[in-house]
């Protein structure tokens, strides 16, 4: 049987209320909202269990992603993000067409217009600490980049901090980059992308969750560099995240899980209550 896929599409006037989850099996997951945009510190696409099943870390909370168009039009952010004082920074965004969820992935679809579509999609590695982030354009009348920047909290997930752009390590591992806090570090590889290591922090990102809680609602993260794809028709790349540092994308896979306990229920149902089955 296969796995429930769920869908939201644009008309839906909830989608940052509406809320997703991906278990990893280990005790870590990715979670957010079905409009990417992260509003609890909870959220982020890599919230790993490094002491299983607690431990847990916010490793990577989302990718800001902005489209150039060689046609010389406006640059677009695809996901808007909510900022206390940053201006400078994407605040909305109406190029979601739809949001489809499975039992170990995530997908966005946008059409910035002319044509052209872009896919995300997260898959969730199973029973490890990872995550491949996927991009897929079908663009026949638009050829630009795609530029991708990886948003690091690298924290306990339970705290938030406004750290300065110094307080975070970065170096270099062959053709991959490692980011690091004294409480995380993050793997991060890629496959047809081109990488500029040129580190941004992204200061005073707004939780508004927390703020109707009453908690701390503020944080600075790290974008360590800014990766790019050229485009001049269909083309596809990933980004892959792993907080087992020492563990190569290679070493990971991000097939669909089987539903655990799905069979034993369904033999339970008998075979002539087709509409139950379904």
């Amino acid at each position: 049987m296969p796995a429930p896929v769920y869908q939201l599409d644009r008309t839906c006037q909830s989608l940052l209320e509406t809320e997703w989850l991906l278990p990893d099996g280990l005790g870590g997951f990715a979670m957010g909202t079905a409009l990417g945009t992260p509003t609890r510190r909870y959220h982020g696409l890599l919230i790993a269990a490094t002491r299983p099943p607690v431990g847990r870390v916010a490793v990577l909370t989302q990718i800001a992603e902005r489209l150039v168009l060689d046609s010389g039009d406006q640059p677009v952010w695809l996901t808007p993000f909510h900022f206390h004082d940053a201006p400078d920074r994407p605040r909305r965004s109406d190029l979601l067409d739809r949001f489809s969820k499975g039992t170990s992935w995530c997908q966005w679809l946008f059409r910035p217009g002319s044509g052209c579509t872009i896919e995300k999609r997260v898959d969730i590695a199973h029973a490890h600490n990872a995550v491949r982030v996927r991009y897929r354009i079908h663009a026949p009348a638009q050829a630009g980049i795609l530029e991708l920047r990886p948003l690091l909290s690298l924290r306990d997930f339970h705290a938030l901090h406004r750290r300065r752009l110094d307080e975070f390590a970065i170096r270099h591992a062959d053709q991959a980059l490692i980011a690091a806090t004294p409480e995380a570090g993050v793997l991060i590889e890629t496959d047809r992308l081109e990488r500029s290591d040129r580190p941004e922090l992204w200061e005073a990102l707004y939780f508004e969750r927390e703020a109707d809680r009453g908690q701390d609602c503020v944080e600075n993260l790290l974008v360590p560099a800014t990766y790019r794809l050229r485009f001049e028709g269909p083309c596809e790349a990933s980004l892959f995240f792993s907080a087992e540092v020492e563990r190569t994308a290679a070493t990971f896979t991000f097939d669909e899980p089987p539903i655990v306990g799905l069979d034993h229920v369904l033999s339970r149902i008998p075979s002539e209550d087709q509409e139950a089955r379904n």
